[in-house]
């Protein structure tokens, strides 16, 4: 599929699993594909040639996913002042 792609195709990945990586990462070396943009490790953020944005795992992080945490972690905070303990083993 990947070499079916239009050279104009901006490839945005979270799970490097279910294609080759590498074989995007050459493409994109090549030029038949425009760009890249994935999930990494800090010490591969400028190890690539060509139009690729390398970014830390923060797929997840949304205004509202970061909401809904502190949320979370402000109610737990109260409730163990409390001596509520909701998630509390044993």
């Amino acid at each position: 599929m990947l070499n079916n792609m239009k050279n104009s195709t901006l490839f945005v990945s979270i799970v490097h699993k279910y294609y080759n990586h590498e074989l995007v990462l050459k493409m994109i070396a090549e030029g038949k594909l425009f760009g890249y943009g994935f999930e990494a490790e800090p010490d591969s953020f400028r190890q690539h040639i060509g139009n690729i944005w390398a970014a830390p795992a923060y797929a997840w992080c949304t205004d509202t996913s970061l909401r809904n945490s502190m949320d979370l972690f402000v109610k737990a905070i109260i409730d163990a002042a409390n001596g509520i303990y909701p998630n509390k083993v044993n």
